[in-house]
């Protein structure tokens, strides 16, 4: 107590620094000063024992003070000139949010009665623990997902403000505790003492033993004696962590605790400090060590490596299977081997995976697409991280810091390789389970941009003013075919069958401007495969085009096969057609689009042509038609014209 009053003293000093403050030009001493603000009141909400807390006057009278002194320091954080001196160096709005939770959310989970909080205080603290919840429920439909501190407090405050019945607030707290045992990792006992459970044990508990409604439902005060009972055991067998076999043996043996010891998974707790149980089965018999039955029939096995120290543990449905796994992980651990690199770091583990696992497996776009986003994304935030410690809260901080910058079908395509690279992890005994849970999200970032289609006006238009240019026939072939640009410059003519009226898409091509050379690869996937019915008009231009190289002075003898070349005999880069679209748009006075458009328009055509969704998904080489329809079937503004000259003519009476 008198350390913390010193404490009070220095920081109250620092806090008058601030008439001061913007003539100091050290920020380090600035930020000591806005920190001051913050421990002042902090170090006495956490203190609040020793400052007031013990008659119901003082108690008040001590709660104004601490709302004037965190006003005062909102004040300051909010302060204009503070913003604009020091604004870009530190978060200011996220210590404003802090310094209001650590202050009003610690004072409630701290308050035994709803009479001990002042009206102030708790139209405060209301607030603040409310609107926290509901920002997380917005990040996570499940509210059993998210901190306790959060959870348990919200309902706290819900049960003073009497919203909620006794009943409904201990069934609330029994509901995150058991969900928190049946899904959390325990292998951390320190992690689970001070993390999910930590808010029940400390503040939850001693909150509802002074509760004289609990004697008068004996169905209610069993849950609670269970749950009180559940977190004790929890507590006892945490601190005995580290005492000797025959003590924690003594407490597995203990009969009247068998449904508490499966709740709690006291197994999975002890097993971090290197204890092996010899289990049995559900009759009795002895299984051996390291190996026990479940309830729900299933067989498990776990040990503790000797590289990290944690439990490593398997579920099998037969007794063989997990002897089995049993032995041969003990041996990997051992004497090494990829299963036994615990200690392996998320980088580590990429790059082996890729290379190892993936191989030649996937397809280049795809292996060039993984490494993308981990470089990008991924490495800067779990690179350095030990695999085995990657929660689903680093992976959707992952995401969370793409969403002011990347797209959501990005961060989806990040999601997509954090999943694949730990569910092979998983696959490989390397870890236990994927972090990348459902409650990881990847919605979160900027709007796709909205897939463009040019109107049959703008198509008129486009065509018109490219008759001219070198690049017309690859331009109206896509118009008429709907094949991907990459596609269309690898076409060659032994793809083409005039007799059939048919092509054949048997590859992809396009230039690789960070290794200066064409790549040749397969179809976007194994839809893309496929042959794609030529019109008439799509014939004559093939045609125009085979005369057309006629007149070519040269052409590369690497390329002598390929359809679609250019004046020099080579194939028309990629990105070289969007610059030449550019240009045509302009003269056309349209609104500029991408190669890719031509695509979407093609597929727009030919579903205002009454064309069915499931024949134009195999032209266009998708691999479901739900893709088709919601990518690129699009109503333009002539069809939307169309339909409401319909629905006039239909209304009309006379």
């Amino acid at each position: 107590m008198e350390d913390a009053k010193k404490s009070i003293a220095c920081f109250e000093i620092e806090r008058e620094a601030f008439d001061r403050y913007f003539e100091i030009e050290d920020w380090e001493i600035r930020k000591k000063i806005l920190f001051a603000y913050y421990n002042y009141v902090v170090v006495q909400v956490n203190m609040r024992a020793g400052f007031g807390h013990g008659e119901k006057n003082e108690s008040v009278e001590f709660q104004k003070r601490l709302i004037k002194q965190t006003d005062r320091a909102i004040a300051v954080y909010d302060d204009p000139k503070v913003r604009a001196l020091d604004g870009d160096k530190y978060d200011l709005d996220g210590l404003k949010e802090e310094l209001e939770y650590d202050v009003y959310g610690n004072w409630i989970c701290g308050t035994d009665e709803r009479e001990d909080l002042s009206e102030d205080m708790f139209c405060r603290s209301q607030d603040v623990i409310e609107k926290l919840y509901n920002n997380v429920l917005k990040e996570n439909e499940n509210p059993l997902d998210m901190e306790d501190e959060i959870y348990c407090n919200y309902w706290r405050g819900m049960y003073f403000a009497g919203k909620v019945e006794l009943r409904e607030y201990v069934e609330k707290m029994i509901e995150y505790f058991d969900y928190v045992l049946e899904h959390s990792d325990l292998d951390d006992a320190e992690q689970y003492v001070d993390g999910k459970l930590y808010q029940i044990h400390m503040f939850q508990m001693p909150t509802l033993a002074s509760v004289k409604e609990l004697n008068e439902a004996p169905e209610l005060k069993k849950r609670y004696i269970f749950l009180k009972v559940l977190n004790l055991l929890l507590f006892f067998t945490i601190n005995m962590l580290g005492k000797n076999q025959s003590e924690i043996l003594w407490l597995q043996n203990c009969k009247t605790y068998d449904i508490i010891l499966d709740c709690i998974k006291l197994f999975m707790l002890t097993q971090q400090k290197g204890v092996d149980f010899t289990g049995k089965d559900l009759k009795g018999r002895e299984l051996g060590v390291g190996i026990c039955q479940r309830k729900d029939g299933l067989y498990t096995a776990r040990f503790v490596s000797k590289h990290t120290g944690k439990s490593v543990q398997r579920y099998f449905p037969k007794l063989q299977e997990c002897r089995n796994w049993y032995a041969d992980a003990r041996f990997e651990d051992e004497h090494g081997g990829i299963n036994a690199c615990c200690d392996m770091t998320v980088t580590a583990w990429f790059e082996y995976w890729l290379e190892n696992i993936k191989g030649d497996s996937i397809r280049p776009n795809t292996i060039r697409n993984y490494r993308e986003r981990f470089e990008h994304n991924i490495k800067g935030c779990i690179g350095n991280m030990i695999l085995s410690d990657v929660k689903p809260m680093h992976c959707q901080n992952v995401l969370n810091q793409m969403k002011d910058k990347y797209r959501t079908t990005t961060i989806y395509q990040t999601r997509i390789a954090l999943y694949c690279m730990f569910s092979d992890a998983v696959e490989n005994d390397v870890i236990l389970k994927n972090p990348v849970t459902k409650a990881v999200k990847y919605n979160i970032g900027k709007e796709p941009k909205k897939v463009q289609v040019l109107t049959v006006e703008e198509q008129k238009k486009f065509l018109e003013v490219a008759k001219d240019c070198s690049n017309y026939n690859q331009f109206a072939f896509i118009l008429q075919t709907g094949l991907r640009t990459g596609e269309m410059i690898g076409l060659k003519w032994s793809d083409i069958d005039f007799e059939k009226k048919v092509v054949h898409i048997r590859r992809s091509m396009e230039y690789r401007h960070s290794v200066g050379e064409w790549r040749i690869g397969e179809p976007k996937s194994q839809s893309g495969y496929r042959d794609v019915p030529l019109t008439e008009e799509a014939i004559r231009i093939l045609k125009a085009q085979k005369e057309k190289l006629k007149t070519l002075k040269v052409i590369n003898m690497d390329f002598s096969e390929f359809v679609f070349l250019n004046r020099k005999g080579e194939p028309t880069k990629n990105s070289a057609y969007d610059t030449t679209l550019f240009k045509l748009c302009d003269k056309a006075g349209i609104r500029r689009f991408s190669m890719h458009v031509l695509r979407h328009t093609m597929a727009t055509r030919c579903i205002e042509g009454n064309m069915r969704p499931k024949t134009l998904q195999v032209i266009l080489g998708h691999s479901n038609v739900g893709i088709t329809m919601n990518l690129y079937v699009h109503v333009t503004e002539d069809e939307k014209v169309k339909e409401v000259e319909k629905i006039e003519r239909a209304l009309k009476i006379v």
